[in-house]
């Protein structure tokens, strides 16, 4: 993943833990995406849209909206179900600028903790502005996604 070994800023770092098998987690964070997402508020398209994961390596994340339009989100990089996923992220943007996103899911016995580690900030100039923006961005996301599970 990319980092701040180039002296960019921190990846932000993310965990929340789900009452679920890592196999649950897993399929419900990727197949089921668009169940659980906060469209309205992290979108391109806005409310009414809905985004679709990518289930292997290469293939990309796609949003569409209420009118069929689509936006990248990004592309999977790794595809390890049920033990992680990582992916490039770019919503809506050139993918020139992308940062990478690591999910990972640990089995803690009866539940499962899922951790994000976003990074890659030194891809596009506006990195360290958008990295302030998804500090409490994935918090909001994982809540949402946590309270699906």
């Amino acid at each position: 993943m990319k980092g701040s070994a180039g002296g960019g800023p921190e990846p932000v770092r993310r965990k929340v833990v789900v009452a679920a098998s890592p196999d649950v987690a897993f399929q419900r964070f990727t197949a089921e995406m668009a169940e659980w997402w906060p469209m309205a508020d992290f979108s391109v398209h806005g409310a009414g849209g809905t985004v679709e994961f990518g289930e292997s390596e290469g293939e990309e994340i796609v949003e569409r909206g209420p009118e069929g339009e689509a936006a990248v989100w990004g592309t999977v990089l790794e595809w390890d179900p049920p033990r992680k996923v990582r992916f490039t992220w770019h919503p809506g943007r050139d993918a020139g600028a992308a940062q990478e996103v690591e999910v990972t899911f640990l089995s803690t016995g009866e539940s499962t903790e899922v951790s994000l580690v976003h990074g890659g900030w030194d891809a596009s100039p506006e990195g360290r502005e958008r990295r302030g923006r998804y500090e409490a961005g994935w918090e909001r996301v994982l809540g949402a996604y946590r309270e699906s599970v």
